[in-house]
């Protein structure tokens, strides 16, 4: 199983009784076939100004390579397919995740990124009109075969589709028909025969203009269930979902328990959703891009598709990319896990009506089961649960580092047990030689 980031947002979910199990967006010949969104790792990107809107993606695929099909609607024939890093994802996410700590903050990151962008695609060819379907492009990007396609027929669309090899099912036409409606065009692309899924690559398109919508109509096509989603928007102040509520998770409600060195972040991420009816948007971090700092690891560091089997894309370059099209660009991330009947609408994007900054670390007032001596914190820091080590707290794997958490004896105490019995046989040596 391999993430496959690409772009906007349409895809669908989830491995688990509870999350959502189907194909929407990505389309499965195979009923066994399965796109899996585990929680927290369906991650979008979009970079909005006015000259330009570049959306990414990222979603879990598992199952038959031949079976998997992507489709998403754009507004223009003029948009773009590129590779992305999965590394370029991983650290956006690592950087703007909500840490929560009883103590002082982590230290902000810094960084400009004087690096040049990379910029791929292949040169236009004429459109052609095949069976009611206009042809804007094909091309091969990396492992991927792309199509771009408009036409006025829903139906014709997705005939064209399958007879191309490109398996998407007839249940799909009215979500094709809302967009077809709307004057969208379709990027679909599959995996290049021969290819296998560990081959998939982050995906980016890139097209002139400014679109503030995301098409989660295409992500809950066919899903049943839940899914989690996070998005983050590049833009030049804070933002928000327009059409559904956006809200925040507060320090001051939260508490911290030494006992299990977390707090109950993710239930006040859960109930949170749910003050927006279920269908709530937490805002969980709003800074300026430039706050953020990208390594490259090289094209070994991973294995997988980093290790050559598919072109390297620098997370550098990615971030530069992102950051780039702004004059000063600032970064928001959303995220929600909500029942597939809540997203029903396409997401609408504006400006925060709170502009001020949201950082990625949550101090907490409240405490339960102090310790009377440190205790050594889990490195986990994943949405909620701290990554102590990060800030120079001791130990690692939640041992204790001295005293219980009772105030029983450990470590102090029986060393000095042990001293003392040192001690006595060391005297009782000197005596027998006298």
């Amino acid at each position: 199983m391999r993430s496959l980031p690409i772009l906007g947002v349409a895809g669908v979910l989830a491995a688990g009784v509870n999350d959502a199990a189907a194909c929407g967006g990505m389309f499965c010949a195979n009923p066994q076939g399965q796109v899996v969104i585990a929680a927290d790792s369906h991650r979008m990107v979009v970079s909005l100004s006015p000259d330009e809107t570049t959306l990414w993606d990222q979603i879990q695929y598992r199952g038959q390579p031949s079976e998997f099909v992507w489709v998403l609607p754009v507004p223009t024939e003029e948009a773009r397919v590129a590779l992305s890093s999965a590394s370029f994802f991983d650290q956006l996410d690592r950087q703007t995740s909500a840490r929560v700590r009883p103590a002082n903050p982590a230290p902000n990151f810094s960084c400009p990124f004087p690096r040049s962008a990379r910029f791929g695609g292949a040169a236009d060819a004429a459109a052609s009109v095949d069976g009611g379907v206009q042809v804007f492009r094909e091309e091969v990007v990396g492992p991927y075969e792309t199509v771009l396609i408009g036409s006025e027929d829903a139906t014709a669309l997705q005939t064209w589709l399958v007879d191309h090899g490109y398996q998407v099912p007839p249940e799909t036409i009215p979500t094709i028909r809302y967009y077809v409606d709307k004057k969208s065009k379709f990027m679909a692309l599959r995996l290049r025969p021969g290819t296998n899924v560990q081959a998939m690559q982050p995906v980016r398109v890139t097209f002139p203009g400014y679109m503030a919508t995301f098409p989660l109509k295409m992500v809950t096509a066919g899903a049943d269930g839940a899914l989690s989603l996070t998005l983050w928007v590049i833009a030049e102040q804070r933002f928000q979902a327009t059409n559904y509520p956006t809200l925040t998770v507060r320090a001051e409600d939260l508490t911290w328990d030494w006992a299990s060195f977390s707090s109950d972040y993710q239930a006040q991420f859960t109930a949170a959703v749910e003050r927006g009816g279920g269908r709530g948007w937490v805002a969980e971090f709003a800074q300026p891009w430039n706050n953020l700092f990208f390594q490259d690891f090289g094209p070994f560091a991973f294995g997988g598709a980093d290790a050559g089997t598919t072109p390297y894309v620098d997370a550098r370059d990615e971030a530069y990319f992102a950051g780039s099209k702004q004059r000063v660009p600032y970064l928001t991330r959303l995220r929600t896990r909500a029942l597939v009947d809540h997203l029903a609408e396409d997401i609408e994007l504006g400006p925060a009506a709170d502009s001020s900054s949201l950082p990625p670390v949550l101090v907490v007032a409240r405490e339960i089961n102090r310790p009377s001596a440190p205790v050594c914190p889990n490195d986990t820091n994943r949405n909620g649960i701290d990554d102590s080590e990060e800030y120079g707290l001791p130990g690692a794997d939640g041992q204790p580092c001295g005293v219980a958490l009772g105030g029983s004896a450990t470590g102090g105490p029986v060393l000095l047990l042990t001293l003392a019995v040192a001690i006595l046989l060391l005297r009782q040596r000197m005596r027998r030689r006298r």
